[in-house]
């Protein structure tokens, strides 16, 4: 669930609607042991990431919509509790690092009954009103594992500013949920 923390001329978006938006990320971990209920975990995902803005009025309303699509590198260290080959319970955290690759935005108004839809592809790069394709922010959470299963809770918080040059300020904060299944 992308909740960025979205800002604009002063208005903080973020706090005044709900734009949690629903995402999912996709991929392959690889865990190396250090020590006993210690390990540097790594990986490659694939993320979606975005927002959604709806604001309705009797008159006037607005909406749109933000995908953006990341290939997502987690660093993080794991430390795990409990006895091998039973129920563990681990904590994790980190740095991760993002690659935005492709991306969209659609936006709807609505003017006493005239409406217009618009969508566009996200303009990446460093120039006004692009988004910039890297992103960089740390990583925690914490789950279960029993047996080649893994349940893990984690929230990502970004910290670069990552559109250039307007009045707008959006930063990435994303809640996930994760199933995982280890190959030996």
């Amino acid at each position: 669930m992308s909740d960025f923390l979205y800002k604009s001329e002063g208005i903080h978006y973020s706090e005044l609607y709900n734009i949690t938006s629903p995402g999912f990320h996709a991929g392959a971990s690889m865990e190396n042991p250090i020590s006993h209920g210690l390990s540097f975990e790594t990986g490659v995902f694939v993320s979606l990431k975005g927002l959604t803005i709806d604001e309705p009025d009797n008159v006037y309303s607005y909406g749109g919509k933000l995908n953006l699509f990341y290939l997502d590198i987690p660093i993080t260290l794991k430390t795990t509790f409990g006895r091998r080959g039973a129920t563990q319970w681990f904590l994790a955290g980190g740095p991760w690092f993002d690659i935005g690759f492709a991306g969209n935005v659609m936006a709807l108004y609505n003017w006493a009954g005239n409406g217009q839809a618009v969508k566009e592809k996200v303009k990446w790069g460093s120039g006004e009103g692009e988004v910039k394709r890297f992103d960089i922010g740390v990583t925690f959470g914490g789950g279960i594992q029993f047996g080649d299963w893994q349940v893990g809770a984690f929230y990502d918080h970004g910290f670069p500013e990552l559109l250039n040059g307007t009045v707008h300020s959006l930063k990435t904060r994303v809640w996930k949920i994760s199933v995982g299944y280890t190959l030996n």
